[in-house]
């Protein structure tokens, strides 16, 4: 692992490369330049670019739970999250002791944790609702957290299951990134880690407001439809078709 040197060196240049190379559109990174760390940033999820794109931005290190079976199949990704100090996590319901540890770990050091609750990239695995490891760390860490929105990124890095499947990261692509104010849960202590209900309720109020970060962006129709019931989305007309925000 790079020292704190090394690490905002590389930043600073693939942050330079990026701009260079794609029309990078960010509001709300102000958010993560006054919040105190530690802090959790949570986003959706739709490429293996997503977590580049946003620590980008953050002013801290930065380190992300990311899959296992994912993330380390290929010798150079495996060598770039080693790097960058990626956490693994296994899909073994039971086996991610060790995952939960080195989160809490990051945010002891006053560093940023980044999380994807919907656990997974392509649509038919995603957990749409969230997963509740975002309220777990949030609660036991006692740290806010900070959502975001990202719209673009499977077209610079897709999945082959997207049906344009790309090795490297393709140029020329705009990404968009909305970041929301940080989430604080001061009402609830340590001890409320052992209540499901209110993993849920913390889970679910990340989660509308990730999906307020991005406009809804790859939900679902039963999912927008109630988004919209609940006024998380409200519709709007731009030109002929419609498109969801804020």
């Amino acid at each position: 692992m790079p020292s704190d040197r090394q690490y905002f060196m590389v930043k600073k240049f693939i942050k330079v490369l990026g701009k260079i190379c794609y029309r990078m559109h960010v509001t709300g990174a102000e958010y993560f330049e006054t919040t105190p760390a530690p802090y959790i940033v949570a986003g959706n999820h739709h490429s293996t670019i997503d977590a580049l794109v946003i620590g980008l931005y953050v002013p801290h290190r930065i380190h992300f739970l990311g899959k296992h079976s994912a993330l380390w199949q290929n010798r150079v990704w495996a060598m770039i999250n080693d790097y960058f100090g990626t956490i693994p996590v296994k899909e073994k319901p039971g086996s991610n002791k060790a995952a939960i540890e080195a989160g809490l770990k990051v945010l002891k050091m006053k560093r940023v944790l980044g999380i994807f609750p919907e656990g997974a990239i392509l649509p038919k695995n995603k957990a749409f609702n969230g997963k509740t490891g975002v309220a777990r760390f949030a609660l036991l860490a006692q740290a806010p957290v900070i959502p975001v929105g990202i719209l673009g990124t499977e077209d610079v890095l897709p999945y082959p299951e997207y049906g344009r499947p790309a090795v490297w990261p393709r140029v020329g692509r705009k990404v968009v990134m909305h970041v929301r104010p940080p989430l604080y849960f001061d009402n609830y202590s340590p001890e409320d880690v052992k209540n499901k209900q209110v993993l849920r309720e913390i889970t679910d109020q990340i989660m509308k407001e990730i999906r307020r970060a991005s406009g809804g962006y790859g939900c679902p129709p039963d999912l927008l439809k109630q988004l919209l019931k609940e006024g998380v989305l409200t519709p709007r007309k731009t030109k002929s078709k419609i498109s969801y925000g804020i």
